[in-house]
């Protein structure tokens, strides 16, 4: 009986150490708290702040510079860029993404949000460094620029698309310039359109395609420069993979009639990059043909864009 009165004693001094032990937790996660948000408040820039940094770029703005914003929400200064004229993106992860086309990266960093050490890994040369209040303003050169031979989402007007039906075709109607899109049918969804999306933590020019089971989108583009290859970029909307209706969607690239590469867009996250490199890279005329095909189409809710090189 002595033992257990002993025992017990121990539980109710431990027990009333409990609450002391949830107070001393809850006021560490308090600091930590305000210390965050404090330290946030203090890097918050101010329109004022967006507008010096556009000011600064626009005065050593060049042909074929690029503006990157990181991270992808801070997009308070926008206006700033659009009253400048200068091409812009918003980004989280400058290093995974293409940018083909541009050969220097002006990249304005809020709340800290850019590592320089992953740039330069990826192989971007440093050329010099500002800042406008809590805003860094980081100057590169992209060693990887190539020559934006053709970009196939710019050129989606003048493309020849249609669906391929048990052996049949079926011509899409003209483009509609006013819905930026070559409607398909028979559904709402089945259209090849041009979009600015949200994905993968980045501002995206894309066209939608979201496919048709039982037939093939085809979209045709003539007289295309090639001298290296085609880039393709593609992805699923978040709420298509967490579905999981659909399966997995196939984009084959012909060049000339020959087909150059196949890809596959599996039911995952992610904004996905690939190289197509045709066999024969000769001449300025080249038809390049990329077609969409899907087993079931269940919210396949799908984006790609491409550019050659």
């Amino acid at each position: 009986m002595v033992e257990s009165a002993t025992v017990n004693k121990k539980k109710i001094k431990a027990a009333r150490f409990v609450p002391m032990l949830i107070f001393i937790f809850a006021l560490i996660v308090l600091l930590w708290s305000w210390s965050f948000y404090a330290g946030l408040y203090k890097n918050d820039p101010e329109d004022s702040d967006w507008s010096k940094a556009v000011d600064k770029i626009e005065a050593a703005f060049k042909d074929g510079d690029l503006v990157v914003v990181v991270p992808w929400w801070a997009d308070l200064g926008e206006k700033h860029l659009v009253e400048a004229d200068l091409p812009y993106r918003y980004l989280q992860k400058v290093e995974r993404e293409n940018f083909d086309g541009y050969k220097r990266l002006w990249i304005i960093s809020a709340f800290r949000r850019f590592d320089e050490s992953d740039a330069e890994e990826r192989g971007y040369k440093p050329v010099k460094q500002d800042a406008a209040g809590p805003l860094d303003i980081h100057l590169y050169e992209n060693p990887e620029w190539h020559k934006l031979a053709y970009d196939f989402r710019e050129k989606l007007p003048q493309a020849r698309v249609f669906m391929r039906v048990k052996g049949r075709d079926h011509p899409c109607p003209p483009y509609d310039a006013h819905k930026r899109m070559h409607w398909c049918g028979p559904r709402d969804w089945h259209w090849i359109g041009q979009m600015t999306i949200e994905r993968d933590m980045a501002t995206r020019d894309v066209m939608w395609a979201h496919p048709r089971a039982g037939a093939e989108f085809h979209i045709a583009y003539d007289n295309v420069p090639l001298t290296s290859g085609i880039i393709v970029q593609h992805g699923l909307t978040e709420y298509a993979v967490r579905t999981k209706d659909g399966s997995p969607i196939q984009i084959k690239v012909y060049v000339d009639g020959v087909l150059a590469g196949e890809l596959v867009q599996e039911n995952v996250n992610g904004w996905f990059i690939d190289e197509v490199k045709p066999k024969e890279l000769l001449g300025e005329k080249h038809e390049v043909e990329f077609v969409i095909t899907c087993e079931n189409e269940g919210r396949r809710h799908f984006h790609f864009t491409a550019h050659a090189i």
